[in-house]
């Protein structure tokens, strides 16, 4: 399963080194680092929405600031990552 980080010009300003740093710490410390592949991706489509760095899963888009990735990704991503795992 591929979490993908856009790295693209608009997301790069808005934090996304540092997202990918936060999302490489965060699937370690939850056991998810063996089930997940985090990739970067160039443009996701979704930069015209408010500030912050785009994540995709699947069909499923995810919007954060580098300040705010370990509250999205607990609140957001891993509950949508355990469903969609539990489903496979």
């Amino acid at each position: 399963m591929d979490l993908i980080v856009c790295v693209g010009d608009h997301c790069h300003l808005n934090g996304s080194e540092m997202v990918v740093r936060s999302m490489q710490s965060l699937l370690a410390e939850s056991g998810l680092r063996d089930k997940v592949t985090l990739k970067g991706s160039f443009c996701c489509g979704k930069c015209t929405e408010e500030g912050g760095v785009t994540l995709s899963l699947g069909d499923h888009h995810f919007r954060t600031k580098y300040q705010d990735t370990e509250t999205c990704f607990n609140e957001q991503i891993k509950p949508c990552l355990e469903k969609m795992l539990s489903d496979a």
